[in-house]
């Protein structure tokens, strides 16, 4: 039991110093390592296979309609594992989470929603800063959502908090692009 801990957190860091490499390249100008052709479907995929097992949460998928990306799909896949994996982390057990797909005007909209307690509106025009943590939250290093930005960015895409009457609503657009 305990070598599988050890294994699990090893993992942990090895993806934390990948996104930290990830992170410096992008901001540094440096072109996307595999951009390419994927379906969202497959993408939301290996997001979803990443997110621990037994987390206690209803994930439910909307739109999986064979919508093509232009993206690097691991980025693309990292960006909504965050996404997920904060909405996992801050919201009681059992709170579902959906994650929703749609065409709109000339980009692919991924939105990542919660019914969880929110964001705090003194915290919101600071969630995607490096390092910020939210007063009282002591998980994590507060780089994730700092990460998932600059990612989408590199793809020429946004990254936004929604406003929400209840819980929390994240969406990643990307432009469509000609896929080949």
């Amino acid at each position: 039991e305990l070598l599988a801990v050890i294994d699990e957190e090893s993992d942990r860091l090895n993806r934390f110093i990948e996104s930290m490499i990830r992170l410096a390249r992008l901001q540094s100008g440096t072109a996307l390592e595999n951009p390419g052709t994927c379906s969202a479907a497959d993408v939301i995929e290996a997001a979803l296979q990443r997110l621990p097992y037994g987390h206690g949460h209803p994930v439910e998928v909307e739109n999986r309609d064979g919508t093509m990306l232009r993206c690097d799909p691991a980025l693309i896949s990292e960006v909504l594992y965050i996404l997920l994996d904060n909405a996992v982390k801050h919201t009681p057990a059992d709170t579902p989470i959906k994650l929703t797909t749609a065409v709109q005007d000339s980009a692919t909209v991924l939105d990542v929603r919660d019914w969880g307690p929110g964001i705090a509106a003194t915290d919101r025009a600071h969630v995607f800063e490096k390092f910020y943590r939210a007063p009282g939250k002591q998980q994590g290093l507060g780089m994730g959502l700092a990460i998932a930005r600059n990612i989408t960015e590199a793809h020429g895409g946004t990254l936004s908090l929604v406003p929400v009457n209840e819980g929390t609503l994240f969406r990643v657009s990307l432009p469509q692009r000609a896929v080949a």
